[in-house]
Protein backbone atom coordinates (compact mmCIF):
# COMPACT_ATOMS: atom_id res chain seq x y z
CA UNK A 1 0.00 0.00 0.00
CA UNK A 2 1.24 3.37 -1.08
CA UNK A 3 2.17 6.41 1.62
CA UNK A 4 -0.70 8.15 0.38
CA UNK A 5 -3.44 5.54 0.73
CA UNK A 6 -1.40 5.09 4.31
CA UNK A 7 -2.08 8.70 5.39
CA UNK A 8 -5.78 8.63 4.34
CA UNK A 9 -6.37 5.81 5.86
CA UNK A 10 -4.88 6.61 9.08
CA UNK A 11 -6.95 9.61 8.54
CA UNK A 12 -10.10 7.77 8.24
CA UNK A 13 -9.04 5.50 11.30
CA UNK A 14 -8.68 8.76 13.90
CA UNK A 15 -11.83 10.18 12.58
CA UNK A 16 -13.80 7.11 13.42
CA UNK A 17 -11.67 6.21 16.53
CA UNK A 18 -12.79 9.70 18.04
CA UNK A 19 -16.10 9.60 17.30
CA UNK A 20 -16.83 5.88 18.58
CA UNK A 21 -15.18 7.38 21.79
CA UNK A 22 -17.39 10.75 21.66
CA UNK A 23 -20.80 8.43 21.58
CA UNK A 24 -19.71 7.98 25.49
CA UNK A 25 -19.48 3.94 25.45
CA UNK A 26 -16.46 4.36 27.64
CA UNK A 27 -18.28 6.03 30.70
CA UNK A 28 -14.90 5.88 32.99
CA UNK A 29 -13.20 7.83 30.17
CA UNK A 30 -14.89 11.08 31.08
CA UNK A 31 -12.37 13.67 32.24
CA UNK A 32 -13.80 15.59 35.23
CA UNK A 33 -12.57 19.01 36.05
CA UNK A 34 -10.78 19.22 39.15
CA UNK A 35 -8.58 22.14 40.74
CA UNK A 36 -5.73 21.67 38.04
CA UNK A 37 -8.15 21.62 35.13
CA UNK A 38 -7.63 23.71 32.33
CA UNK A 39 -11.55 23.01 31.60
CA UNK A 40 -14.64 23.53 32.65
CA UNK A 41 -16.56 20.43 31.34
CA UNK A 42 -16.54 16.74 31.63
CA UNK A 43 -14.75 16.10 28.35
CA UNK A 44 -14.29 12.88 26.64
CA UNK A 45 -10.68 11.19 26.91
CA UNK A 46 -8.49 8.84 25.67
CA UNK A 47 -8.33 10.01 22.18
CA UNK A 48 -4.70 8.72 22.11
CA UNK A 49 -5.87 5.08 21.05
CA UNK A 50 -6.33 6.59 17.55
CA UNK A 51 -2.27 7.27 17.40
CA UNK A 52 -1.39 3.85 18.45
CA UNK A 53 -3.75 2.07 16.48
CA UNK A 54 -2.53 4.10 13.90
CA UNK A 55 1.09 2.68 14.44
CA UNK A 56 0.22 -0.85 14.94
CA UNK A 57 -1.23 -0.55 11.37
CA UNK A 58 2.06 1.57 9.67
CA UNK A 59 3.85 -1.24 11.55
CA UNK A 60 2.05 -4.29 9.67
CA UNK A 61 2.04 -2.22 6.27
CA UNK A 62 5.67 -1.64 6.69
CA UNK A 63 7.15 -4.58 8.00
CA UNK A 64 8.79 -2.81 10.49
CA UNK A 65 8.25 -3.83 13.72
CA UNK A 66 10.48 -2.41 16.36
CA UNK A 67 7.93 0.75 17.36
CA UNK A 68 5.86 -1.63 18.52
CA UNK A 69 7.44 -2.09 21.86
CA UNK A 70 5.48 0.80 23.11
CA UNK A 71 2.49 -0.92 22.74
CA UNK A 72 2.60 -2.03 26.59
CA UNK A 73 3.12 1.25 27.58
CA UNK A 74 0.08 2.68 25.98
CA UNK A 75 -2.08 -0.38 27.24
CA UNK A 76 -1.37 0.59 30.46
CA UNK A 77 -1.93 4.37 29.52
CA UNK A 78 -5.19 3.10 28.53
CA UNK A 79 -5.99 1.22 31.37
CA UNK A 80 -4.95 4.17 33.58
CA UNK A 81 -7.57 6.49 31.74
CA UNK A 82 -9.76 4.67 32.52
CA UNK A 83 -9.03 2.66 36.29
CA UNK A 84 -6.57 5.36 37.78
CA UNK A 85 -3.38 2.61 38.42
CA UNK A 86 -1.22 2.90 41.02
CA UNK A 87 2.30 5.54 40.19
CA UNK A 88 4.53 2.31 41.10
CA UNK A 89 2.92 -0.17 38.36
CA UNK A 90 2.66 2.37 35.88
CA UNK A 91 6.57 3.40 36.36
CA UNK A 92 7.64 0.24 36.42
CA UNK A 93 6.13 -0.54 32.95
CA UNK A 94 7.70 2.96 31.94
CA UNK A 95 11.44 1.56 33.00
CA UNK A 96 10.56 -2.09 30.82
CA UNK A 97 10.06 0.24 28.25
CA UNK A 98 13.10 2.09 28.56
CA UNK A 99 15.13 -1.06 28.57
CA UNK A 100 12.52 -2.12 25.52
CA UNK A 101 14.04 1.25 23.96
CA UNK A 102 17.46 0.90 24.73
CA UNK A 103 17.74 -2.76 23.36
CA UNK A 104 16.66 -1.37 20.22
CA UNK A 105 19.06 1.23 19.95
CA UNK A 106 21.94 0.97 17.62
CA UNK A 107 23.46 4.14 18.60
CA UNK A 108 23.73 3.00 22.04
CA UNK A 109 25.05 -0.84 21.55
CA UNK A 110 27.36 1.06 19.08
CA UNK A 111 28.98 3.01 21.87
CA UNK A 112 29.01 0.74 24.27
CA UNK A 113 29.88 -2.36 22.14
CA UNK A 114 32.70 -2.49 24.18
CA UNK A 115 31.56 -3.29 27.59
CA UNK A 116 27.95 -2.01 28.18
CA UNK A 117 28.98 -3.27 32.13
CA UNK A 118 31.82 -0.58 32.36
CA UNK A 119 29.65 1.78 31.62
CA UNK A 120 26.46 0.68 33.71
CA UNK A 121 26.00 4.09 35.32
CA UNK A 122 25.82 5.78 31.77
CA UNK A 123 22.62 3.15 31.37
CA UNK A 124 20.94 3.82 34.23
CA UNK A 125 20.90 7.71 33.62
CA UNK A 126 19.71 7.01 30.28
CA UNK A 127 16.89 4.67 31.92
CA UNK A 128 15.91 7.69 34.33
CA UNK A 129 15.89 9.99 31.42
CA UNK A 130 13.69 8.11 29.58
CA UNK A 131 11.13 7.60 32.50
CA UNK A 132 12.01 11.57 32.72
CA UNK A 133 10.78 12.23 29.87
CA UNK A 134 7.87 10.27 29.45
CA UNK A 135 6.49 11.56 32.74
CA UNK A 136 7.25 15.21 31.59
CA UNK A 137 5.29 14.99 28.27
CA UNK A 138 2.48 13.64 30.43
CA UNK A 139 2.76 16.47 33.04
CA UNK A 140 2.63 19.13 30.09
CA UNK A 141 -0.88 17.33 28.68
CA UNK A 142 -2.83 19.70 30.65
CA UNK A 143 -3.69 22.28 27.85
CA UNK A 144 -5.73 22.04 24.86
CA UNK A 145 -3.74 21.25 21.41
CA UNK A 146 -0.20 21.93 23.58
CA UNK A 147 1.24 18.17 23.36
CA UNK A 148 -0.65 17.26 19.85
CA UNK A 149 0.78 20.30 18.20
CA UNK A 150 4.30 20.48 19.62
CA UNK A 151 4.26 16.40 18.59
CA UNK A 152 2.62 17.38 15.16
CA UNK A 153 5.36 19.45 14.68
CA UNK A 154 8.15 17.52 15.59
CA UNK A 155 6.69 14.42 13.81
CA UNK A 156 6.27 16.22 10.98
CA UNK A 157 9.65 17.83 10.61
CA UNK A 158 10.84 14.79 11.31
CA UNK A 159 9.11 12.54 8.65
CA UNK A 160 9.86 14.97 6.23
CA UNK A 161 13.27 15.55 6.73
CA UNK A 162 14.52 11.84 8.54
CA UNK A 163 12.10 9.05 8.08
CA UNK A 164 8.40 9.40 6.07
CA UNK A 165 7.38 6.00 8.61
CA UNK A 166 6.22 8.66 10.94
CA UNK A 167 3.94 10.83 8.71
CA UNK A 168 1.07 8.62 8.82
CA UNK A 169 0.68 9.36 13.07
CA UNK A 170 0.99 13.22 11.79
CA UNK A 171 -1.94 12.72 9.83
CA UNK A 172 -3.57 10.98 12.83
CA UNK A 173 -2.37 14.03 14.98
CA UNK A 174 -4.08 16.24 12.34
CA UNK A 175 -7.63 15.25 12.93
CA UNK A 176 -6.98 15.08 16.57
CA UNK A 177 -5.59 18.57 16.63
CA UNK A 178 -9.21 19.40 15.28
CA UNK A 179 -11.00 17.87 17.77
CA UNK A 180 -8.51 18.99 20.44
CA UNK A 181 -8.71 22.67 19.90
CA UNK A 182 -10.64 25.22 22.53
CA UNK A 183 -12.65 24.04 23.55
CA UNK A 184 -12.30 20.70 23.57
CA UNK A 185 -13.98 18.11 22.62
CA UNK A 186 -11.74 14.64 23.24
CA UNK A 187 -8.47 14.50 25.16
CA UNK A 188 -5.88 12.25 24.43
CA UNK A 189 -5.51 11.11 28.07
CA UNK A 190 -2.53 9.36 29.37
CA UNK A 191 -2.66 6.69 26.51
CA UNK A 192 -1.53 9.43 24.11
CA UNK A 193 0.73 11.24 26.26
CA UNK A 194 3.17 8.46 27.71
CA UNK A 195 2.71 7.42 23.75
CA UNK A 196 4.14 10.12 22.60
CA UNK A 197 6.44 10.42 25.20
CA UNK A 198 7.78 6.83 24.00
CA UNK A 199 8.04 7.38 20.60
CA UNK A 200 10.10 10.22 21.23
CA UNK A 201 12.43 8.83 22.97
CA UNK A 202 12.33 5.79 20.84
CA UNK A 203 13.11 8.27 17.37
CA UNK A 204 16.33 9.90 19.83
CA UNK A 205 17.78 6.86 20.81
CA UNK A 206 17.35 5.24 16.93
CA UNK A 207 19.23 8.51 15.71
CA UNK A 208 22.74 8.43 13.27
CA UNK A 209 24.77 10.09 16.25
CA UNK A 210 24.55 11.59 19.90
CA UNK A 211 25.11 14.84 18.34
CA UNK A 212 21.93 14.44 16.24
CA UNK A 213 20.37 12.83 19.48
CA UNK A 214 20.62 15.68 21.62
CA UNK A 215 19.39 18.19 19.33
CA UNK A 216 16.62 16.72 19.10
CA UNK A 217 16.44 16.55 22.70
CA UNK A 218 16.47 20.16 22.97
CA UNK A 219 14.43 21.13 19.76
CA UNK A 220 11.44 19.80 22.34
CA UNK A 221 13.02 21.82 25.38
CA UNK A 222 10.51 24.44 25.72
CA UNK A 223 7.90 21.41 26.86
CA UNK A 224 10.76 19.53 28.86
CA UNK A 225 12.19 22.71 30.49
CA UNK A 226 8.97 23.90 31.73
CA UNK A 227 8.35 20.20 33.09
CA UNK A 228 11.99 19.97 34.63
CA UNK A 229 12.21 23.37 36.00
CA UNK A 230 8.75 23.41 37.61
CA UNK A 231 9.53 19.84 39.56
CA UNK A 232 13.12 21.36 41.09
CA UNK A 233 11.61 24.77 42.10
CA UNK A 234 8.74 22.55 43.92
CA UNK A 235 10.85 20.54 45.68
CA UNK A 236 13.54 23.66 46.75
CA UNK A 237 9.37 25.56 47.68
CA UNK A 238 8.89 22.42 50.04
CA UNK A 239 6.04 20.61 47.64
CA UNK A 240 5.83 17.43 47.53
CA UNK A 241 7.72 16.02 44.67
CA UNK A 242 4.68 13.96 42.54
CA UNK A 243 2.36 15.70 44.30
CA UNK A 244 -1.11 17.43 41.61
CA UNK A 245 -0.51 20.57 41.24
CA UNK A 246 -1.46 23.75 38.73
CA UNK A 247 2.22 25.08 38.64
CA UNK A 248 3.69 24.97 35.51
CA UNK A 249 4.33 27.30 33.37
CA UNK A 250 1.52 27.53 31.15
CA UNK A 251 -0.69 26.97 34.00
CA UNK A 252 0.15 29.98 35.50
CA UNK A 253 0.19 31.74 32.00
CA UNK A 254 -3.47 30.32 31.55
CA UNK A 255 -4.00 31.46 35.11
CA UNK A 256 -2.90 34.89 34.21
CA UNK A 257 -5.57 35.31 31.31
CA UNK A 258 -3.85 34.13 28.15
CA UNK A 259 -5.59 32.31 26.00
CA UNK A 260 -5.03 29.11 25.22
CA UNK A 261 -4.20 29.83 21.58
CA UNK A 262 -1.86 32.06 22.46
CA UNK A 263 0.07 29.57 25.00
CA UNK A 264 0.60 27.15 22.21
CA UNK A 265 2.09 29.98 20.38
CA UNK A 266 4.53 30.44 23.01
CA UNK A 267 5.61 26.69 23.21
CA UNK A 268 5.20 25.70 19.24
CA UNK A 269 6.72 28.15 17.76
CA UNK A 270 10.08 27.43 19.60
CA UNK A 271 9.16 24.02 18.54
CA UNK A 272 9.49 24.97 14.96
CA UNK A 273 12.45 27.14 15.18
CA UNK A 274 14.64 24.86 16.97
CA UNK A 275 14.05 21.91 14.76
CA UNK A 276 15.10 24.34 11.52
CA UNK A 277 17.84 25.63 12.95
CA UNK A 278 18.87 22.66 14.26
CA UNK A 279 18.51 20.92 10.71
CA UNK A 280 20.38 23.92 8.89
CA UNK A 281 22.43 25.54 11.10
CA UNK A 282 23.90 22.57 13.88
CA UNK A 283 23.56 21.86 17.21
CA UNK A 284 26.15 24.39 18.18
CA UNK A 285 23.41 27.59 17.16
CA UNK A 286 20.89 25.88 18.97
CA UNK A 287 22.22 25.76 22.33
CA UNK A 288 22.06 29.99 21.57
CA UNK A 289 18.81 30.02 20.95
CA UNK A 290 17.88 27.57 23.26
CA UNK A 291 19.57 29.96 25.90
CA UNK A 292 17.50 32.77 24.67
CA UNK A 293 14.62 30.69 25.28
CA UNK A 294 15.08 29.92 28.68
CA UNK A 295 15.21 33.82 29.05
CA UNK A 296 12.34 34.50 27.83
CA UNK A 297 10.63 31.65 30.15
CA UNK A 298 11.97 32.63 33.21
CA UNK A 299 10.68 36.55 32.28
CA UNK A 300 7.49 35.27 31.57
CA UNK A 301 7.44 33.12 34.73
CA UNK A 302 8.64 36.28 37.09
CA UNK A 303 7.08 39.35 35.75
CA UNK A 304 4.32 37.63 33.80
CA UNK A 305 2.35 34.39 34.95
CA UNK A 306 0.69 33.93 38.25
CA UNK A 307 3.45 33.69 40.74
CA UNK A 308 4.20 30.24 42.53
CA UNK A 309 2.39 29.54 46.18
CA UNK A 310 5.05 29.07 49.04
CA UNK A 311 2.86 27.08 51.62
CA UNK A 312 3.24 22.89 51.04
CA UNK A 313 0.78 21.25 49.40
Amino acid sequence: MGLLYVIIFSFLLTFITINFLKVGLFKKLIDIPNFRSSHIKPTISGGGISFVLVLIIICIINKVYYPLILLPLSLIGFLDDIFKLSASIRYLIQLLTAFAILSNSTLFFETFKESIFIHLPLTIILIITITAIINFINFMDGLDMLIGNSFFIFLSLYSLFYNSFFLPICASLLIFLFYNKPPAKIFMGDIGSTFLGSLFCLIVLRSDSWIQATGFVFVLSPLLMDALFTRIIMYLKGHKFFAPHKFHLYQRLYQDGFNKLKINIIYCLPILLNFIIFKYMGLNLLIYIISFELILGIYLDRKISVKLPSLKI
